[in-house]
């Protein structure tokens, strides 16, 4: 999901409400959120800085985090693609050797 909005009290309120939807979904299928691997990642640019969001279930706090690993690739808060290069060139350097 990709939530947007300047002002960061709205922004905290939109995440909760759509996680809450997101959860009900998951219950109406019979299906369970791991709310201690769940994360969540505030993308920003350079011009821009991360705020203090605090999203809650259950009581549970989610974290946020500056990178995750989804679907093979490494994805960070600024979108930059260094930590998925470092992570990629020793497997295409074992790969290359013949």
């Amino acid at each position: 999901m990709l939530i947007t909005s300047p002002n960061t009290t709205k922004l905290q309120n939109d995440i909760n409400v759509v996680f809450k939807q997101i959860n009900i979904w998951f219950e109406a299928n019979l299906l369970s959120l791991n709310l201690n691997k769940s994360q969540f990642i505030q993308f920003t640019n350079k011009s821009t800085s991360t705020t203090d969001i605090c999203i809650k279930y259950y009581g549970k706090h989610i974290s946020n985090t500056i990178n995750t690993k989804f679907l093979g690739l490494f994805i960070n808060a600024t979108l930059f693609w260094k930590i998925h290069i470092k992570y990629i060139i020793p497997k295409l350097s074992s790969a290359s050797i013949v």
